[in-house]
């Protein structure tokens, strides 16, 4: 058994002062049960403390898979956090800051729908955080900010901490090479995010900024298994799909350096392929996405000494416009 997972929504909230709020958590794993989820205990915190039962101020009602509070008359900012608990242990605290405002404050984004997200009015200053879309796993952010007549408005929502369920084990494999990484998972690593790469529709922005964050872990070694670097490559040139254009597009706007940062990746993935060649050889990967934007070529050559050339010709939304690297 493992802890529990929660998920509270919403993540953050402004509201006038005296209005109601209602933030809801919802527990994952266990079974049914009214004020206990399976074998996990739900408990709700205010500003760190737990809020008893006998609250009326906040009242919680618990109920299947989820565990409800109400705050009937919002008084002042606080933070709210939900726990669940089980033998195993407690769950990652998850929680919603509460922001109050008096009636007549004009610094504020007003509630908007975009991105398959409500995103609810929030102070001009302050991030307003959401959970992904259907579909999606993560966290979702945006940024309210004042203009200069004093007013709210909105930026442009951040959804790369929204990963696709296909993601999800690459990503987690991504946290544990915080603890290091060996030769055989490098290589499950690589064969991972080629296959999760090699796919028809267009990659979400989310998606592109694991798979490089991963790709650099995975090559930021000495030396490497062939199959890895070339798997390292084609991932590459799976990313750089011109269908994937549009999320290109998005992941620069909030991560500028990714286009940087990818190129490297295959330069390293070149020495990393030319360093295990036998001498006298010569080998090529040829990569040609026809009808794309892009086309990558990595040419590895050993004779005497170790020659690599590695050539990518791209044409995409990036600040790696028209790159070329040789």
């Amino acid at each position: 058994m493992t802890p529990p997972k929660v998920f509270v929504r919403p993540l953050t909230v402004t509201v006038f002062r005296k209005e109601a709020v209602v933030l809801n958590c919802r527990v994952i794993g266990g079974g049914g049960g009214v004020e206990t989820i399976g074998t996990a205990v739900i408990t709700w915190y205010r500003d760190n403390i737990s809020i008893p039962e006998n609250d009326t101020t906040a009242v919680v009602t618990h109920g299947g898979m989820t565990s409800q509070l109400n705050i009937s008359s919002a008084e002042k900012s606080e933070h709210f956090d939900c726990i669940a608990k089980n033998v195993a242990g407690p769950s990652t605290r998850v929680g919603c800051k509460v922001t109050v405002v008096d009636r007549g404050f004009s610094k504020l984004c007003e509630e908007e729908r975009t991105d398959g997200l409500s995103w609810t009015q929030t102070v001009a200053g302050m991030t307003a955080r959401q959970p992904c879309p259907r579909g999606f796993i993560g966290e979702a952010s945006r940024s309210c900010v004042e203009t200069p007549e004093g007013r709210g408005t909105w930026q442009p929502p951040n959804m790369m901490g929204c990963v696709t369920k296909a993601f999800v084990d690459v990503k987690e494999m991504l946290e544990q090479m915080d603890d290091g990484i060996g030769a055989n998972d490098r290589d499950v690593a690589a064969k991972m995010l080629e296959s999760a790469t090699n796919v028809t529709e267009e990659l979400p922005p989310g998606d592109i900024n694991v798979a490089i964050n991963l790709m650099r872990a995975v090559i930021s070694v000495e030396k490497a298994d062939v199959n890895t670097s070339v798997a390292i490559v084609r991932t590459v040139n799976n990313l750089l799909m011109s269908r994937n254009a549009d999320s290109w597009a998005r992941v620069q706007k909030v991560k500028p350096q990714k286009g940087v940062v990818i190129m490297r990746v295959v330069e390293k993935a070149g020495l990393l392929f030319a360093a295990q060649v036998t001498p006298g050889s010569n080998d090529s990967l040829e990569l040609d996405n026809l009808g794309t934007r892009c086309f990558v070529t990595v040419h590895f050559s050993l004779v005497s000494s170790i020659d690599v050339i590695i050539c990518m010709l791209c044409y995409i939304h990036v600040n790696i416009v028209s790159t070329k690297r040789s």
